[in-house]
């Protein structure tokens, strides 16, 4: 076995701890928070029954009321914002979610956006063009992997003060979602290997090369396709088809994933 190949397993290994280290990570961050988010409320109610027993014309008191008032909304709003990525972060990493569900493609987009907002926000402008779109039957931890590795491609992709176009709509039987870059796009030499396990463009320490194999996967596992469209100078699309019928059972995407899929660039 090569120092290469050992790096790459080493880090295939990283990837797969990683998912169970958030899951519990996530869980114990949310107790605590929702200890802080359920008192918030007694705070307020605490804040206004004071407040009735200054006098009304206190001119002082009533500032410091006002901004106590102005406090808790922030801490409110804070401890929200937490609690929504915390949910999120559980959503996407819990290893023991293996049944299929009714997913709302829209939603899960959002979520990933969410997530992703250190990579992006301040830096480029995400425009959104949600579909009237139906929930599609899948496994939502698989999908929201699918949809973070694409569009952290794409923020990495996109130059500072870029644009990222995010769309979904429904085309017959089937659902798109596309993420288009307005970065450099990818050289034609690369196009044939951009789906290859471990290849990848970016420095040693920047990217193992397997988030698009590993998409690829997954779409494959239900029953979908991934689609790219990219030309040098013009940015990059990636575009996600997926059946609006039935994903395959948890049986069957185990028994996909046993298979020895060949990893390779749709047509």
């Amino acid at each position: 076995m090569t120092p290469k190949t050992t790096q790459q397993l080493v880090q295939t290994e990283k990837l797969a701890m990683m998912g169970s280290l958030l899951a519990g990570l996530a869980h114990e961050i949310n107790n605590p928070l929702t200890f802080i988010y359920s008192n918030l409320e007694p705070l307020r109610e605490a804040i206004v029954e004071l407040r009735q027993r200054a006098p009304a014309d206190d001119g002082p008191a009533t500032q410091i009321f006002a901004e106590l008032n102005a406090t808790v909304d922030t801490m409110e709003e804070g401890a929200r914002r937490a609690k929504e990525i915390i949910e999120n972060l559980r959503y996407f990493s819990y290893p023991g979610r293996r049944e299929k569900e009714a997913v709302d493609l829209n939603k899960l987009l959002e979520q990933s956006i969410t997530l992703l907002a250190p990579k992006w926000k301040g830096r480029l402008r995400i425009v959104r063009r949600y579909g009237e779109i139906p929930k599609i039957q899948a496994f939502p931890a698989d999908l929201g992997q699918v949809f973070l590795n694409i569009l952290a491609n794409a923020c990495d992709a996109t130059p500072k003060r870029g644009v990222l176009h995010v769309r979904t709509w429904q085309e017959g039987d089937a659902v798109t979602v596309s993420v288009r870059d307005s970065g450099t796009g990818i050289e034609k030499d690369v196009l044939p290997r951009i789906f290859d396990p471990f290849f990848t463009t970016k420095g040693p320490d920047e990217g193992t090369g397997l988030g698009l194999a590993i998409t690829l996967q997954l779409v494959q596992k239900h029953r979908g396709k991934l689609e790219l469209q990219s030309e040098p100078g013009e940015g990059t699309e990636f575009r996600i088809v997926l059946p609006v019928a039935a994903a395959p059972t948890a049986r069957e995407a185990e028994e996909a994933e046993e298979a020895s899929i060949p990893v390779r660039r749709p047509i």
